[in-house]
């Protein structure tokens, strides 16, 4: 399977597929990545942070609502894991990390279990 580059968002959280996810959007960097996902229709990787890495397994999330938009900028999301995936690279040329990633399924999910 091709391996595709995506925005991962390390977090304190696992995510699977079919699970939604709220998030608190407060950092510029992600305030960036949120805006690119957006403004691509495309999806970013969730992926287990680690001390001073991450995880080689993460999820794919799909925004599906902004639920809050505020004054200065941040913002309420909500997400949906899609599609599991293992990180074969990461890259750091942006504010934010993105990863060549190789998705290890297709999406089957309809939304929450």
């Amino acid at each position: 399977m091709p391996l595709e580059r995506i925005p991962l968002f390390p977090l304190e959280v696992v995510l699977l597929p079919g699970t939604p996810l709220p998030l608190h959007i407060f950092e510029p960097r992600y305030r960036l990545m949120v805006k690119h996902c957006l403004e691509h229709h495309s999806l970013f990787g969730v992926v287990l942070a680690r001390s001073e890495s991450i995880a080689e397994v993460g999820c794919s999330a799909e925004i599906v609502e902004i639920v809050k938009k505020y004054d200065d900028g941040r913002m309420d999301i909500l997400t949906i894991g899609r599609v599991p995936f293992r990180v074969s690279e990461v890259f750091r040329d942006q504010p934010y990390l993105e990863g060549a990633v190789e998705f290890l399924e297709e999406d089957t999910s309809d939304g929450p279990l």
